[in-house]
């Protein structure tokens, strides 16, 4: 925690609820060809506010909120 406190910090933060887990794995069940990496991409895609909660206080190497970044490279991969 003290050695990387954004790492403690995001590890807090995080949940990975069951519901979850069973709308990824009902997208990769009902849409042949869909991977596990498009289903996770398309979820955390169509739940932002999940994704914010798990950022909370967790910064860039240069001190600033996380969110934005995540959020941008989340563009990025998604395309």
């Amino acid at each position: 925690e003290k050695d990387m406190p954004n790492v403690a910090t995001f590890l807090k933060n995080y949940t990975f609820p069951i519901a979850m887990v069973n709308q990824i794995m009902t997208t990769i069940h009902t849409h042949n060809g869909t991977s596990p990496k498009e289903a996770g991409l398309a979820w955390l895609k169509q739940h932002p506010d999940t994704c914010r909660r798990w950022l909370e206080n967790v910064t860039t190497v240069d001190g600033k909120d996380a969110a934005p970044v995540f959020e941008a490279a989340l563009a990025e991969m998604i395309r």
